[in-house]
């Protein structure tokens, strides 16, 4: 909408409507991440005020740039391979962003490796794929902030799609949060037959609530316990 846009106003609108949720992109990932790879991790309303309050401060200063100018320091049109697209001068604010951005995707990255190093082998390619996720945006800053092209082209907008297209890929193929586990879990405990779960050694090692109805001494049963003891 925006290379087809007439006007700079009409340009302008549709640059800031895009804009409404990228800020915070970069946040949620890092939120995202602490929860998976920190699930004992107390998570706190300052956090949330420290993680977020970059983004909050340049969703203000974009929607008001045209007051004080610290975001874009200049807006023109430029004519580029037969586009009409948006000549951004950057300011103060907008590297305030991508630093924050940079520094929330590279905790972001360093919390899954350290989960890496924990994991068995065979568990770590749902971490990779999310790690090659997380780098993407990367690239789209550093090429923004060297503009080789001189074009002043928002690379982030560009690389964003195939960055979250590849965070899904993660979450569906790899069941990175454990979806399928909990949906399991949820049929186990509420089923209405009695289940008991043994190892190979006949201990038993979880019951449901269905189980205790038939069998009340389970309800005393603490940790793993011998079949025949029960």
């Amino acid at each position: 909408m925006e290379i087809n846009s007439y006007t700079l106003s009409q340009m302008v609108f549709w640059n800031q409507f895009q804009y409404f949720s990228i800020p915070f992109i970069s946040s949620l990932m890092l939120l995202f991440t602490i929860l998976f790879t920190r699930k004992n991790f107390i998570l706190r309303k300052l956090h949330l005020f420290f993680i977020f309050l970059i983004p909050s401060i340049t969703f203000i200063l974009r929607l008001t740039n045209s007051l004080h100018g610290l975001y874009y320091t200049r807006i023109d049109i430029i004519e580029s391979s037969g586009l009409r697209l948006l000549l951004l001068d950057k300011g103060t604010g907008y590297y305030l962003q991508q630093a924050h951005s940079l520094a929330a995707i590279v905790i972001a990255v360093f919390l899954l490796i350290s989960r890496i190093r924990l994991n068995r082998h065979s568990e770590n390619k749902q971490y990779i794929v999310l790690i090659a996720a997380s780098l993407l945006p990367v690239l789209g800053i550093l090429f923004i902030i060297f503009d080789f092209s001189g074009s002043g082209i928002d690379y982030v907008t560009i690389i964003l799609p195939g960055s979250l297209l590849l965070m899904t890929y993660a979450i569906l193929k790899y069941d990175f949060l454990e979806i399928k586990t909990k949906a399991r879990e949820a049929s186990f405990e509420n089923s209405p037959d009695g289940l008991i779960l043994l190892d190979t050694h006949y201990r038993i090692m979880d019951f449901n609530k269905s189980a205790t109805s038939i069998f009340p001494v389970l309800e005393s049963v603490k940790g793993t316990c011998e079949l025949e003891e029960v």
